[in-house]
């Protein structure tokens, strides 16, 4: 908002407080008064009610007490009239016509306390049948009984006489009488609208009037907020130019006027600034794109680390879940099929044979799961290192398929090894355990009657050795998933195998270490091809 809008918005508020406190004032003066005259009106209606019955309270004449009060009840603004005697009960209009609650709520309460003249405003129900509830004021005043001639005698309605005579006066009965205060609402509802309108009218031309001199007056400040808000959206450059002659020619077209005071000088001194501000804005702008260049590259550092941390932290965890299986599994058959045979459940030589084989197969399984875990974690901290030695490339590829053999035999696959007599330089025990992870996964995920192919060739002093099977096979992410550690694919689903899930990161890490290069190829649903190439020699043998 603007100082203009502002100072506006200002002076709207005032000058709608003083014209609302105004009307307030106006309308409360009003209401007053006409209140004031209607109490004067009614006390005046009920003094002349009580004069004008106090012979038919007297006489207990009722024709004379409906005469009196049928000719006031046609005045404006009469809600009711009551007449009652002395006792305070009922003359006009009788007791079965009135409503108990009401009688009781303003006759008993404003009568019986004060012998004299008594006004309240309370609400009651008028109207007869179709009652409805509204503000009557009621004034109550008694009926005296003035000094007259000694032996004056009067007949009451029945045709009995009655004497009267004495000096002092004397209380014969009241006088209720209530008058509506709807037309004095209606009044006052009159004023309140004319006020609203006077105060909307005056908060009008206020406004206006205040907006053609505060524009007169702020002009040179407008000038100056309108330029340094061009600066801040657009930038220096952009809103006033880049040279010092592009910045002389805006500042001369933005200065429509100037004024010989404080705000005028205000505005000199501000375009002054935004000439100096010019010789510094090129550096400024270069600075500033180094240092965004430099936010975005920290950024782009920071999110990759914490999406890397936070895979990790997923991926580890899920491992635990996986292992503890793994662990589980194993242990509880040799601990089951021991206490089996402690207990001498097996008493034949056929099924002692049977049992202990569970046994040895369960224990080499677990010792295989630890013996994974071991190996990332040397491989992790960098523990492992390469001890080249001389040996037979076919040998070493027959004992790692010697040890998948029990699997190929017992899922019934086509197993097939097509490997010259190679004689290579390297490491031969971390090879093996290269070579047999790769076939364990291989028979692990091929299904019962598919095939595993392992084919090295020789080329100009490497070697290739790929493993292929019409397995599961895995997708593009999958692949990249089941190369980092602690990832296992499938987690969480149903697995037509089991593993540990770090036989791939392990050949990854001891290809490396090799000098060598590891490559996947698979596609879902139509099996895997691994590709190892290696240097036939590393070392100096």
């Amino acid at each position: 908002m603007t100082m203009r809008q502002r100072a506006s918005a200002f002076l709207l508020l005032l000058v709608i407080m003083l014209s609302g406190l105004l009307s307030y004032v106006f309308y409360r003066s009003v209401d007053e008064m006409l209140k004031d005259e209607l109490q004067r009106r009614g006390d005046a209606i009920a003094e002349s009610v009580a004069e004008s019955s106090t012979l038919g309270v007297l006489l207990g004449d009722k024709v004379i007490l409906i005469d009196v009060a049928t000719r006031f009840l046609s005045e404006e603004d009469v809600a009711y009239i009551w007449i009652l005697n002395r006792d305070v009960e009922p003359l006009y209009p009788p007791l079965s016509t009135l409503d108990a609650a009401a009688f009781d709520q303003v006759v008993q309460g404003d009568i019986l306390e004060v012998q004299g003249k008594i006004a309240v405003i309370a609400d009651m129900r008028v109207g007869g049948a179709q009652q409805k509830t509204m503000p009557v004021y009621h004034v109550a005043v008694p009926i005296w009984r003035q000094p007259t001639a000694a032996g004056a005698v009067f007949e009451n309605g029945d045709g009995e006489k009655t004497s009267a005579g004495g000096s002092a006066r004397e209380l014969v009965g009241f006088v209720q009488v209530g008058l509506t205060l709807e037309r004095i609402e209606e009044q006052a509802r009159m004023v309140m609208f004319r006020a609203a309108f006077l105060v909307m009218g005056v908060a009008f031309f206020g406004t206006l009037a205040a907006a053609v001199m505060l524009n007169r007056w702020l002009e040179p400040l407008q000038v100056v907020t309108a330029l340094a808000r061009r600066i801040r959206l657009f930038g220096f450059q952009r809103a006033v130019g880049g040279t010092e002659h592009e910045v002389e020619y805006s500042i001369a077209n933005t200065a429509r006027s100037r004024q010989a005071d404080e705000i005028g000088l205000l505005q000199d001194t501000f375009l002054e600034m935004v000439k100096e501000i010019g010789v510094h804005d090129r550096r400024l702008r270069e600075q500033k794109q180094r240092l965004k260049q430099m936010v975005a590259q920290r950024t782009e550092q920071l999110a990759r680390a914490k999406e890397e941390a936070l895979a990790a932290n997923r991926a580890k965890s899920r491992f635990l879940a996986s292992m503890s299986h793994e662990l589980r599994t194993p242990l509880n058959a040799v601990i089951g099929y021991t206490e089996m045979l402690q207990h001498g459940f097996a008493r034949n030589p056929e099924k002692q044979a049977e049992y202990l084989e569970i046994i040895r197969s369960s224990g080499q399984h677990l010792l295989s799961v630890i013996n994974d875990i071991l190996d990332l974690s040397k491989l992790e901290e960098g523990g492992y290192s390469v001890h080249p030695e001389r040996f037979s490339l076919q040998g070493c590829m027959e004992q790692a398929m010697a040890f998948v053999q029990p699997m190929v035999l017992e899922k019934k696959l086509l197993a097939a090894l097509n490997c010259p007599d190679i004689e290579v330089v390297s490491d031969e025990r971390m090879l093996k355990q290269v070579m047999i992870n790769l076939l364990s996964n291989a028979c692990k995920f091929t299904p019962t009657g598919g095939h595993v192919d392992v084919t090295v060739k020789d080329e100009r002093g490497m070697v290739d050795i790929v493993v292929a099977d019409n397995g599961e096979g895995m997708t593009q992410d999958e692949v990249q998933q089941a190369l980092q550690a602690f990832v296992q694919i499938g987690a969480g689903e149903t697995r037509s195998s089991e593993g540990t899930g770090l036989g791939l990161p392990i050949v990854d890490r001891f290809v490396k270490l090799m000098k060598g290069k590891l490559s996947i190829f698979s596609e879902k649903g139509e099996g895997t091809i691994v590709r190892i190439r290696l240097p036939k020699h590393i070392g100096g043998l």
